[in-house]
């Protein structure tokens, strides 16, 4: 039997992102993917940041 994304469960405070190839616009986040936490599973978005030192960081969004 083939298993398809949709088939795939995450484990408890376990989560994956992706690409999100359908960004468009710089208010489009650059990641998607989602978590599952206490039995729920929710959506994550993530934006790619620069310090103003300079430094690389993810900002998130999470949503149910």
């Amino acid at each position: 039997m083939e298993m398809t994304m949709s088939d795939f469960k995450h484990k408890e405070m376990e989560g994956s992102l992706f690409s999100n190839s359908y960004k468009e616009r710089d208010s489009h986040p650059d990641m998607k993917g989602n978590i599952v936490f206490n039995g729920v599973n929710y959506s994550i978005a993530a934006w790619k940041n620069i310090t103003k030192s300079g430094g690389s960081y993810l900002k998130l969004k999470v949503s149910e």
